[in-house]
């Protein structure tokens, strides 16, 4: 761990959902985990190469062949669907997106635009202007599709975007699409060596002066540096 202060500038910030402004670890381990023994493999391996993944292309991935791929994803949204057990907004995340004022963000998931929409509802934080699901693209993390839509719907650069992951598949998508990535989380799973946060309120948000859609933003405790 270095002892250096992290802090760039930004034009706007891009958010996965799960696991970095929404905890829903809880009901993602109970429900991969029962398909996972359903479909006769490891509850613990699916779960941990799943994380950051549609649910899509993980059925493409783990299902066998005798049985319907389209009938399984279809269990999988509706058991999702059906609960918000456990579901919580990550400590600090409410007051840090209100902290952005007029600076430019959005939501790129890898869950179904419903599915997300019913969740930020749950924890009561809003849902942005600019928001790509996983049925909004045709190829899902860890490919850039997604995140390069929403630099694209947000008008800014891929360079001047600061994404906000906890996930491997999720970091590789952001970084190949050409923007600087913040860790939510102890640790960066991606072994990169990215700044990490626990929580929000780790974040300062300093709007640039004559600028409402630019800003500083530092990480107040120490940090491994991007």
């Amino acid at each position: 761990m270095k002892n250096e202060r992290w802090a760039h500038e930004v034009g706007g910030l891009l958010f996965d959902l799960d696991g970095t402004l929404v905890c829903s670890l809880q009901l993602i381990e109970r429900v991969l985990g029962g398909w996972a023994r359903k479909v006769g493999q490891d509850p613990a391996a699916l779960i941990a190469a799943s994380h950051g993944r549609r649910t899509q292309d993980i059925v493409c991935r783990y299902c066998p062949a005798d049985r319907d791929p389209l009938r399984e994803r279809a269990e999988l949204d509706a058991q999702f669907a059906e609960s918000l057990e456990g579901v919580e907004a990550i400590a600090g995340a409410a007051a840090f997106i209100e902290s952005l004022g007029a600076l430019p963000w959005g939501i790129v998931t890898s869950a179904e635009r419903a599915l997300t929409e019913r969740r930020l509802r749950a924890v009561g934080l809003p849902i942005p202007r600019v928001l790509v699901a996983a049925e909004d693209v045709a190829q899902g993390k860890p490919d850039p599709a997604g995140y390069r839509l929403g630099a694209e719907l947000l008008g800014i650069p891929p360079a001047q975007l600061l994404v906000f992951e906890d996930a491997p598949a999720g970091i590789a998508a952001a970084q190949a699409a050409g923007m600087r990535v913040l860790v939510v989380g102890e640790q960066d799973p991606s072994g990169s060596g990215l700044a990490c946060l626990r929580d929000y309120a780790q974040v300062e948000v300093a709007l640039m002066p004559g600028e409402s859609r630019r800003a500083m933003l530092a990480l107040r405790r120490t940090a491994k540096q991007a």
